[in-house]
């Protein structure tokens, strides 16, 4: 299959090896100003993957790709599938980027994990005055938990297994769900992107993490999330009944969006083939080895805040309220994290409002998102 990775960050970086190491014709496209990220590995072609767990299958190797670099028409033109990795407050971005190259029949895939991905992709898209015929899938969360080595090589720690699909429209789901198995054979196909958007359990844990350990992001302090080091984690159990607590707010929206599962469990179904076990958060988190090297940021304006708070947990708390539920502890994380930030979480959102779509009906909000118009 002929791929386009859109972003040449840490998970662009793990997707494009992943899938050149599959098999596919993959090529990686960067936005110009981020050019220098790329100048290494623009050179060679050559990327190098390290897989530091055996048993996600996921081979380890150097690959070379068929194109690296910031021409979006080299990147984007007759491919069969799009891959979008970056964060989500750049996937409108992405979107102007690849508007003119879609055509109907190609499915593009959002790896961010947050909710309304796929409609804002979509909406821009016809916004530029194409109007393909086009599935766009979005994810409950990234695949992958990986880092960048030096300017040629990815190191990936963790792959997800049971990862929640859902697509817009979503009357394309199976079609979709069906490219995307071929590539990440371990996903699953759920309902509602309603459902998916609010199941990625990292935008409660990346948050918390920030929020309750302002001193060490401030004074750039080396601090592990989950394990014990020089200060010990930035998870402990505290952090994670505060975490239980917006979990349990967020669960109010169990069958009425879709099935919905705790998300420390959902953690724990990704790994459980790696051995993570447990039934806290902290016991879930600590118990795998993929994130063992997990360190807490050094800035605010990190996409633990700007990508979890402003497309995770806002978007939830927008949902609670209009559904009439009670969201006190979400709205305090995030409220208190743009205090702490001094960056405007809220209003950077990316929300129903944002997108015109709050004065729907529940009726007609669920048929929009069903048949795409």
């Amino acid at each position: 299959m002929k791929i386009s990775v859109i972003g040449a960050g840490r998970i662009g970086w793990a997707t494009a090896g992943h899938m050149a190491l599959s098999g596919h014709e993959v090529r990686l496209y960067e936005f110009p100003e981020f050019r220098d990220s790329i100048a290494d590995l623009s050179k060679t072609q050559v990327l190098k993957v390290i897989n530091v767990c055996r048993e996600t299958g996921i081979p380890s190797g150097d690959v070379r790709l068929a194109y690296v670099g910031t021409d979006e028409k080299k990147a984007l033109e007759n491919v069969e599938t799009v891959l979008i990795a970056v964060p989500a407050f750049a996937e409108r971005k992405a979107a102007e980027i690849c508007a003119p190259y879609l055509v109907s029949g190609q499915t593009v895939v959002m790896l961010a994990g947050c909710i309304y991905g796929s409609v804002e992709f979509l909406k821009t898209v016809r916004e530029k005055g194409n109007a393909c015929d086009i599935a766009v899938v979005e994810m409950n969360n990234s695949p992958y938990a990986a880092r960048k080595i030096g300017g040629d090589a990815v190191r990936i720690g963790c792959y997800k297994r049971g990862v929640g699909i859902a697509s817009f429209p979503g009357n394309k789901g199976r079609e979709a769900w069906k490219i995307c198995v071929s590539l990440f054979p371990y996903a699953e196909l759920w309902d509602s992107l309603l459902a998916t958007g609010v199941s990625n359990p990292s935008t409660g844990v990346h948050s918390t993490a920030v929020v309750f350990n302002p001193r060490y992001v401030e004074e750039k302090e080396e601090v592990f999330m989950y394990q014990d080091g020089k200060h010990l984690s930035a998870i402990g159990e505290s952090v994670g009944r505060v975490n239980f607590d917006m979990d349990m707010e967020r669960l109010q929206l169990d069958g009425i969006v879709g099935s919905l599962k705790p998300w420390r469990y959902v953690f724990r179904d990704w790994y459980e083939y790696l051995g993570v076990h447990g039934n806290t958060l902290l016991e879930i988190m600590s118990s795998n080895p993929g994130l063992a090297g997990g360190l807490l940021p050094t800035s605010f304006d990190n996409r633990f805040l700007t990508e979890d708070i402003s497309m995770g947990i806002w978007p939830l708390v927008e949902l609670l309220e209009r559904y009439g539920f009670c969201c006190d502890v979400c709205k305090s994380v995030a409220i208190i994290a743009s205090s702490l930030s001094g960056i405007d979480l809220k209003g950077t959102a990316r929300t129903l409002r944002k997108l015109g779509l709050e004065k729907y009906s529940t009726e007609e909000l669920e048929e929009y998102i069903f048949n795409g118009v």
